[in-house]
């Protein structure tokens, strides 16, 4: 019979045993989970972007490969708030993007949502989102200058030559402008130019523009409602030159003139009357007229009644709005603007003539833009006038007689 073992080794042996016995079992490690490719790698604009500009296009580029058939109007949406925005897309399957080009360019100050369904499918067949997926820009509040008028280093325009600037559509929230301008163009884009502002995008000068020389300009806007600034680029043009040739007058003829106070309305008459206690309206026929003209002067002539004459001062200022066939009430509306275009005195035979650079640029506007109210008589507290619009035997009393420079070749209007 064998001698036991210590306590000690049979312990020994026990955990030898153990640990044999343990390793007689392979067991493999648990594997991980895959990890998940994200199916888009970027998108331009960035995801929660503000200040988009209203030109960009929309993109994104993907990390697989995309179905092009399943992207259709009914998976892909462009949205401004609830409502689906027009769009059309181009696919690249080497490039794996998508370019998206919302129809008419983005709209300002809105925010966009880019979405796109289960239903838009990888090439095999499974979906790219299957949660569905999308991500939201907000474009700039103020629409950018990009389209002075007149263009930018344009020769030959007119001494009264109108500014215009892309205007932010009101939707976006008021937005105000300012103009600065000067023969400098150093200060104008520094904005140590004279500046003014205003509430549109279109400023008339009521003083001619220095003949032959440049005039540098530039709009800021401002957003009252998002609190948004942008400043436009620097733009200049040229007038014509101090000697630059004139054409010969254009005749604007009356359309229709009316005249009413308290207990006469009189339209179309041979005369009108101003006087404290009437109200008085004066327009002219202009569809006939090229907008590309270059007015050097605008002369405008009536006749006065001495008999029926006292004192003598009349300006003529534009209209708050056209005339409606023969709407016109005593003491209003309509209602004269203020700044007086031109002032006129009683001259030789009882004629008044009205002229000034403010009426020359105001009548320029009309013309290039096809705008205008018309334009209103007011005397002062004392004057009394009685004017005679139409005179067979003076064809030229009341109508406009245009004096333009003539376009050099190829001059752009």
């Amino acid at each position: 019979m064998s001698a036991a073992l210590p306590v000690r080794v049979t312990l020994a042996l026990g955990v030898l045993a153990a640990l044999t016995a343990g390793c007689s079992k392979h067991e493999t490690a648990p594997t991980a989970p895959p990890v998940a490719v994200a199916p888009v790698l970027q998108v331009s604009p960035p995801e929660r972007s503000i200040r988009v500009p209203t030109e960009s296009d929309v993109v994104v580029d993907f990390a697989v490969d995309v179905d092009e058939s399943t992207l259709l109007a009914t998976t892909l949406f462009l949205k401004v708030d609830t409502r689906r925005f027009a769009y059309t897309f181009d696919w690249s399957a080497s490039a794996r993007r998508l370019t998206i080009h919302p129809t008419g360019g983005l709209v300002v100050g809105r925010t966009y949502t880019v979405e796109f369904t289960d239903r838009v499918r990888k090439t095999d067949g499974t979906s790219v989102f299957p949660a569905g997926w999308k991500f939201q820009f907000t474009t700039l509040s103020i629409r950018p200058f990009r389209t002075p008028m007149p263009e930018d280093g344009a020769t030959w325009q007119s001494k009264f030559i109108r500014l215009r600037w892309d205007e932010t559509e009101p939707e976006a929230g008021l937005v105000t402008y300012t103009l600065f301008v000067s023969t400098d163009s150093a200060l104008v884009a520094t904005r140590a130019a004279p500046s003014v502002g205003l509430t549109g995008g279109r400023w008339i000068p009521t003083t001619a523009w220095a003949m032959g020389r440049t005039s540098y300009w530039s709009i800021r806007g401002a957003n009252l409602r998002t609190g948004e600034v942008l400043e436009g680029p620097v733009w200049s043009f040229r007038t014509v030159p101090v000697d630059a040739p004139q054409d010969s007058s254009r005749v604007l003829p009356t359309l229709e003139w009316a005249s009413t106070s308290a207990s006469l309305l009189r339209c179309n008459y041979i005369d009108l009357t101003v006087s404290p206690s009437t109200n008085n309206f004066i327009q002219w026929r202009t569809e006939a007229v090229p907008n590309d003209l270059r007015i050097a002067r605008v002369d405008f002539v009536i006749a006065g009644n001495p008999a029926y004459t006292t004192g003598t001062a009349i300006s003529l200022r534009e209209s708050d709005r056209p005339l409606d066939a023969c709407a016109i009430l005593y003491p209003g509306p309509p209602y004269p603007k203020p700044g007086v275009l031109a002032t006129a005195s009683a001259g030789g035979q009882g004629l008044y003539l009205f002229r000034g650079d403010a009426l020359s640029a105001r009548l320029e506007a009309t013309l290039r833009d096809g705008d205008g109210n018309g334009y209103m008589f007011v005397g002062g507290p004392t004057t009394t006038v009685s004017f005679t619009i139409r005179d067979p035997g003076l064809p030229g009393l009341g109508a406009l007689r245009v004096v333009t420079y003539l376009p050099p070749p190829g001059a752009r209007p």
